[in-house]
């Protein structure tokens, strides 16, 4: 007979003593002699094991004293245990009476589990598994196994202690995904494969139970590859059996089931589980840990020969730089050849984003050059309809409208970027679309020129000195201004930090009513440098100084004044007055924005034209972040509840293959000498502000400078540096009369899905709005009716009339709440989305209906109220990639519409 082990003695002495705590003395009855230590040790307890072949044996050993001497600082607790293969009526009762319960104790595995877990019953399934009562007598805590609920042991019970101890699979229950994560560690793996048969076998078939039979494949994989690669292997399955493979991969697919298989088929039927698991699996895992795994995927790609193919993953880093260069080499080509078609760059593009790579932030700004790159290539596909400009204020408004955007896009593809494809096209496309911009820049400084020598004071141009009176003491007569200028910033820099600035909706763009821009646009002076335009926008007219005589000429400029109490003038603050010791605003500063009696105040912010003077090669991103105090002085005004006007004295140009000319002057204008060179025109007027003379030769192209090498410059006579923008932000509801939030105003390029409003199907009848409840307000669009546009057929918009006359869409617009729009505008909103495709992004839809940005969501809720029902989501809105969509065939199920 087989002796008990130590293991079995200490749970069946468990046992016994969570009935009989002091039970120190006890006897148990086994066929096989212990041959083990007569001393154990375990933990705390001391165990002194007597081998009891007769009654006299038995009665020595109780004699003998129990007190053992152990080398240890620690108290400890001394069991005698009498082993023994004598009967009780063998034993006289003065043996009997000395033992724990008075009787000898039988090794009965499952028994003494069910009393280590306080359980009256077992599960079934367990019960002929001698096997794992012996496992859990082996293992039991130093604390105990807790009671189970309602005393029945069941098997996820006892095969979570199992799995947890035997193989550190802690998950309750486990699934497939725990069951990758526990396959990343070689220490689990390895205990697994060192089990005895028996348990690993057993553990096999109980998580193929839970799991599902895509587990087996998983686990073959973990017992039969060399390193920890279930998971890896799972992600690799996606481009292995991907649709588009065609049998291409047939051999690549036999090398790894013979490689980390076992030369075992993978049943088509855990494929895809297995895949989609591991994915899942990955986002458990910390940034270092994912890359790991994702490039031992790779791997494993690369060894059965299947890297070529890596694409078709969402998830290879190796895959999404295919990508990318698929999509550079679609960019190269359609600018190579001129193609009007875009759909091999758009197809491109959306694999792009479509990989999981695209989701990171430290892909953020990669992702964003190719958005802006592609636009570029949208505008370049326009410009055979551009029309050309024929006055100074066509010029201005164009690059106020059209061109900041093109350079914002421009410029931004100036860095580096790692995927060479990807890299050329940006350069191919750079080079193309500054040409255009230079035969703009030529066309807007000849008109300036013009413009400049006949003295005109036409009023559709706003000169940088009148910027005071025009926009900012109007409306310093309606509300507290705070006045920030951003020294140096161009129209392109304007343009990405309103974006910023007005993203959280916490600020939003105003323009006065009949206007469509939310930015503005001044005439800089010539020269374009902050001594002469700075100076003449805060002094009111054309002057050359320093910071002191804009301090003095901004406080007394009457046009502010007129608005200003006694004693409390308009107060401007310069860089050197904006920061304080250890604070990023000087308490002068906030507490004279917060001050009510101060009407106007104005800061000077100099980040922009620092940056282009240092000659840091940084891919900055104009931001609240990336100007600290900015950020500072919006919070200020927003809780001071001050308006606030941004605007710039200037603008400027990036430095990208300039070649320095030696000529007296400044950065980019020099002395007239009469002669203008290449590139250079000769301007004279009024406007050009230089001591003793109204002439001076600038550049008009971007290519010239006749300073020392910096990151940019300005002074010269192209548009991004004569344009000044001048953009109105309101933090509240309440804007000044005449002002009204600015709808959205990028170009139609701009946007991936743009549907032109001459496509949209709209209407085949007058809707009577009039017999209609009064609407809520999303805007002057919605104020009219909406008509049928010509060349557009009736049937194509049959389903917005059946749905308006659906009785079901007319009893949910009664209990959608207030506030619901009427069926002319949910008509526009659905007419555009579903031209668009179905879906389409927010700013898009805005710009098209005419709605502000800040609105567009409150409206698209109130519509959902009505469409969506019983949670069917008819209209989605996804906030991550702020676009919405409208799933017709729902509609259609949801109204009973005929026809589609």
């Amino acid at each position: 007979m087989t002796a008990p082990t130590f293991s079995q003695i200490k749970a069946q002495v468990a046992a016994i003593r969570q009935k009989d705590a002091d039970a120190d003395v006890i006897g148990i009855r086994t066929q096989g002699r212990w041959t083990g230590d007569r001393l154990k040790q375990d933990g705390s307890e001391i165990y002194l094991i007597e081998q009891c072949d007769s009654p006299l044996t038995m009665r020595l050993a109780l004699r003998e004293s129990s007190h053992v001497c152990v080398d240890s600082p620690q108290e400890h607790l001394t069991i005698k245990v009498l082993l023994t293969n004598l009967d009780e009526p063998d034993l006289g009762d003065d043996i009997l009476l000395r033992l724990a319960g008075r009787k000898l104790h039988y090794i009965k595995s499952w028994q003494i589990v069910k009393t280590l877990f306080r359980a009256n019953s077992v599960d079934p399934r367990l019960i002929q598994a001698t096997w794992i009562a012996d496992f859990l007598m082996d293992r039991v805590p130093s604390g105990g196994y807790p009671a189970v609920s309602g005393g029945f042991l069941d098997a996820e019970t006892v095969w979570f202690v199992l799995l947890s101890q035997g193989i550190g699979l802690m998950d309750h229950p486990p699934d497939l995904v725990a069951i990758l994560k526990w396959s990343t560690s070689a220490d689990n793996v390895e205990k697994l494969k060192s089990a005895p048969d028996i348990f690993c076998k057993s553990a096999i078939d109980w998580l193929i139970s839970i799991a599902g039979s895509a587990t087996k494949a998983v686990l073959n994989c973990a017992l039969c590859s060399d390193r920890p690669d279930a998971l890896p292997v799972g992600l690799a399955l996606e481009v292995l059996f991907h649709s588009d493979v065609d049998r291409r991969l047939d051999k690549a697919i036999g090398k790894l089931e013979e490689r980390y298989l076992g030369g075992v088929a993978i049943e088509p039927h855990a494929i895809s589980r297995w895949n989609q698991d591991a994915v899942d699996c990955l986002q458990q895992f910390d940034s270092a840990q994912k890359l790991q795994l994702l490039q031992r995927a790779d791997q494993i790609l690369q060894e059965v020969g299947a890297e070529a193919f890596a694409y078709l993953s969402n998830t290879s880093p190796t895959g999404f730089e295919q990508r990318l260069t698929t999509l550079g080499r679609s960019l190269i080509e359609t600018l190579k050849t001129k193609s009007l078609s875009l759909e091999p760059v758009s197809n491109a593009h959306k694999a792009v984003l479509a990989h999981n790579q695209a989701k990171t932030s430290q892909e953020r700004r990669r992702l964003d050059r190719i958005t802006m790159a592609i636009r570029l290539v949208r505008w370049l596909v326009n410009q055979g309809t551009a029309k050309p400009v024929g006055s100074l204020a066509e010029a201005i408004s164009y690059h106020q409208t059209e061109g900041g955007f093109v350079d914002w896009a421009r410029f931004s593809l100036r860095w580096s970027e790692k995927c060479r494809e990807l890299a050329e096209a940006y350069t191919i496309l750079f080079e193309q679309v500054t040409v255009l911009r230079e035969q703009q820049a030529l066309q807007f400084a000849s008109l300036l020129q013009n413009w400049v020598e006949v003295g005109s004071t036409r009023k559709d141009v706003l000169p940088v000195e009148n910027v005071l009176d025009t926009v900012v003491a109007p409306l310093a007569s309606n509300a507290p201004v705070l006045v920030i200028v951003m020294d140096g910033m161009s129209v392109a820099a304007c343009r990405e930090l309103v974006a910023d600035i007005t993203a959280e909706r916490r600020w939003v763009s105003l323009c006065q009513e009949g206007q469509s821009s939310s930015v503005a646009a001044g005439l800089a002076v010539i020269p374009s440098t902050t001594e002469v335009s700075r100076t003449s926008l805060l002094c009111g007219q054309l002057k050359q100084g320093k910071s002191a005589d804009e301090k003095k000429g901004f406080a007394a400029l009457p046009s502010l004044l007129a608005h200003c109490r006694s004693g409390s003038p308009p107060i401007l603050f310069h860089k050197d007055a904006l920061r304080e010791s250890g604070e990023v605003l000087a308490d002068i500063v906030r507490d004279a924005i917060v001050a009510p009696q101060n009407r106007v105040v104005g800061v000077v912010i100099n980040a922009i034209d620092d940056y282009l003077s240092k000659g840091d090669q940084i891919d900055i991103q104009w931001s609240q972040d990336s100007i600290k105090v900015l950020s500072i002085l919006l919070h200020v005004a927003k809780v001071s509840n001050r308006l606030v006007i941004l605007l710039s004295d200037h603008g400027h140009i990036l430095d990208e293959k300039t070649t320095k000319q030696s000529f007296e002057g400044g950065e980019r204008w020099r002395l007239d000498d009469g002669q203008p060179q290449e590139g250079e025109l000769r301007i004279s007027g009024s406007r050009v502000v230089l001591p003793g003379s109204n002439a001076l030769i600038a550049p008009w192209t971007e290519r010239i400078r006749y300073r020392a090498k910096n990151n940019g410059y300005h002074g010269g006579i192209s548009p991004q540096e004569m344009v000044v923008p001048i953009a109105v932000l309101g933090s509240s509801t309440i804007y000044p009369a005449g002002w009204v939030e600015a709808p959205i105003d990028t170009p139609l390029w701009w946007e991936e899905q743009i549907v032109p409003l001459g496509s949209i199907a709209s209407l085949p009848i007058t809707l009577d709005v009039s017999a209609q409840p009064p609407q809520p307000d999303f805007g002057p669009l919605f104020a009219t009716k909406v008509e049928r546009e010509e060349g557009i057929s009736e049937q194509s918009s049959q389903w917005i009339i059946n749905l308006l006359g659906s009785p079901i869409y007319k009893s949910r617009k009664k209990v959608a709440g207030r506030n619901v729009p009427g069926d002319d505008v949910l008509a526009k909103v659905l007419l555009t989305i579903d031209s668009s495709g179905g879906k389409i992004g927010l700013n898009a839809l805005a710009r098209i209906i005419g709605c502000p940005i800040a609105r567009i969501h409150s409206l698209l809720t109130s519509i959902q109220r009505i469409l969506n029902i019983d949670g069917y989501t008819v209209v989605s809105i996804d906030p991550a990639a702020d676009t919405v969509q409208l799933d017709r065939f729902l509609l259609h199920q949801q109204f009973s519409l005929k026809g589609r």
